[in-house]
């Protein structure tokens, strides 16, 4: 009789010795005819194999004679032995990225990149599709948009804003960047179409959302209950290793080791949520309530109702412009012109001249300045009349004014183009109308 010890089969007469067990099967038993077929969640790698080979953590085996295990899937992770099916890896938690296959523990991901959100079974390809929203940041191990913050005002946010980065996107001249301004680039350096103001209302109720259901996460926690277990299993595994190598289990302390690293784990997430869930709501108190910019209480409240009732407003009003790094409606400001001034209100009135005497003083200051243009003018030099005195008003942002001179009463003698005139500065179009209007208006 042909001896066949475990690990080899006797299969049909005509061999002279017996035959190992091929990949995917084993034998534990001597002189068997046949060998066993792999069991699942096991696998047969080698030739004659007298038991199977459990599949480790992070892997599984889903059909009976395996040769090898699978590791579990990106996005996926197991900290269990001997899993049988792809379905029994556990998904990796929210605010981390699980890129690797075979993950055995959820300590082995990594936190979710800066400008990205990880929702639960995120894989690097996930992850590069669900790249924060504009108008937002995001920093290390955001999970959603709960975890995200609103653009800081004086700055723009485009798809994918991380927080090391959001710093160095400074509001472009001609604009304005409150808080929550969603903006991108064109080629040539200038604002998209899509520049807008997101509304905070929306992460206001996310985060206040996120409070209430941490709030309940961490009164069902028990985290006594939790620090308790682990201490227990903590004492086990040395009970365990204290015994006589003979009467130790190293399959108890596998088991013990298992529950005090899912024990720890727990506990960890559970201290991080309440830090989170602090910082959140720090954030929600401290930005998300705040007020109207300074720099606007000087508007019209319509006017700055019409540039945010809708957030797509952020260019400043025709005529105005402003600084790079600009946040509110009333930072756009009118150019500053060489020419000065633009403003004479009343020839005759002795406060806008700010001369006495009125008539009189008028008809000497023009005297004066008669004669101060002839001596330029034989010199040839260029003569500039003198602004000395004259009032001036500064118009607010988006302010306009007419202007009207009274020159019914001015003294005879006093010609128009001879002894005064009036130039209008502004754009080509707007220039020519009111010139003309003047025009038709000299012989007052």
């Amino acid at each position: 009789m042909i001896d066949a010890p475990p690990g080899t089969h006797t299969p049909d007469a005509g061999y002279a010795a017996a035959q190992d067990c091929a990949r995917g099967t084993y034998q534990n038993k001597p002189r068997s005819p046949q060998c066993k077929e792999c069991s699942k969640g096991h696998a047969c790698p080698d030739e004659g194999m007298i038991r199977p080979g459990r599949c480790g953590k992070g892997t599984y085996s889903k059909n009976l004679g395996e040769t090898q295990c699978t590791d579990c899937p990106q996005g996926t992770y197991s900290d269990e032995l001997g899993l049988t099916a792809e379905e029994a890896c556990k998904p990796c938690e929210a605010s981390f990225l699980c890129d690797l296959s075979g993950l055995q523990k959820m300590e082995d991901a990594v936190p979710c990149e800066e400008g990205y959100l990880c929702g639960a079974r995120t894989t690097r390809t996930v992850m590069l599709a669900n790249p924060c929203p504009a108008g937002y940041y995001s920093a290390l191990g955001a999970s959603s948009l709960e975890d995200a913050y609103l653009c800081p005002a004086s700055r723009y946010c485009a798809r994918g804003t991380s927080a090391s980065k959001v710093g160095q996107s400074e509001c472009l001249p001609s604009f304005f960047c409150p808080f929550g301004t969603a903006a991108s680039l064109r080629p040539d350096g200038t604002f998209g179409d899509d520049i807008r103001m997101v509304p905070r209302s929306i992460l206001v109720s996310l985060i206040e959302a996120l409070l209430v259901k941490n709030a309940k996460l961490e009164q069902d926690f028990g985290i006594e209950a939790k620090n308790a277990s682990l201490n227990a299993e903590q004492a086990a595994k040395a009970a365990e290793l204290a015994k006589d190598g003979a009467e130790r289990s190293a399959a108890k302390l596998e088991r013990h080791e298992a529950r005090i690293v899912a024990a720890e784990w727990e506990i960890e997430a559970w201290q991080n949520r309440t830090a989170h869930t602090a910082a959140r709501a720090e954030y929600l108190r401290v930005n998300l309530t705040l007020g109207a910019c300074p720099e606007d209480a000087g508007l019209p409240a319509e006017l700055v109702t019409k540039y945010f009732q809708d957030g797509a407003m952020l260019r400043c009003p025709s005529g105005t412009s402003s600084e790079r790094g600009s946040w509110c409606l009333g930072q756009c400001t009118k150019p500053r012109s060489s020419t000065q001034p633009i403003s004479i209100l009343d020839p005759l009135d002795k406060r806008d001249l700010g001369v006495e005497g009125g008539r009189e003083s008028l008809s000497q200051q023009t005297e004066e300045e008669e004669g101060e243009r002839r001596l330029a003018d034989d010199e040839g030099d260029e003569w500039a009349p003198r602004w000395d005195g004259l009032p001036a008003y500064t118009l607010r942002p988006l302010e306009t004014a007419r202007i009207t001179l009274d020159l019914r009463d001015v003294p005879a003698g006093f010609e128009y183009n001879e002894h005064y005139a009036i130039i209008i500065l502004g754009r080509a179009n707007a220039t020519e109308s009111i010139t003309e209007e003047a025009r038709e208006q000299e012989d007052w």
